[in-house]
């Protein structure tokens, strides 16, 4: 099995990339995350960025960063800002601190056209404060096992 390729989120701060890189590196190739009936818009701030993401698979991981176990959203999905309501959206895997996401709704439903499978996977690294408005681990998880529920289609 081919090495994932890690894309790592810096946000412009090119001092951390050296030690992120190395932690990024290190964590597991994980399996694919769970697809969902329908996509789901998540919302998750990385120190004062806010980010968006229509996400068509999402599951927890724990992983260790560092000396630290923590929990992740691995997704694959795109960014809203990159859908294309004419045709076709490339999506790609990302592994978010849950202790980021701010939001989770149900999105619409989706049609898979074309399954490509990729080595890529973005990560943003956990060196940024917990948003004020984060959703506690608990809500995460029982919103996403609503939408990896078969029922919703």
């Amino acid at each position: 099995m081919k090495k994932q390729h890690i894309c790592l989120w810096t946000g412009g701060q090119n001092h951390i990339a050296g030690q992120c890189q190395r932690m990024a590196e290190s964590l597991p190739d994980f399996p694919d995350p769970v697809p969902l009936a329908q996509t789901a818009l998540i919302e998750y701030q990385w120190g004062k960025t806010h980010f968006d993401i229509f996400v068509t698979a999402c599951s927890l991981r724990n992983a260790t960063w560092g000396d630290e176990e923590m929990t992740w959203l691995h997704c694959k999905g795109h960014q809203t800002s990159h859908i294309n309501p004419a045709g076709a959206t490339s999506q790609m895997m990302v592994l978010i601190p849950a202790h980021f996401v701010t939001s989770i709704k149900t999105g619409t439903s989706y049609r898979i056209a074309n399954l490509r499978h990729t080595d890529d996977l973005g990560v943003f690294p956990p060196n940024q404060p917990t948003p004020a408005d984060a959703l506690p681990l608990v809500e995460v998880e029982r919103v996403l096992m609503e939408l990896q529920t078969t029922e919703r289609n």
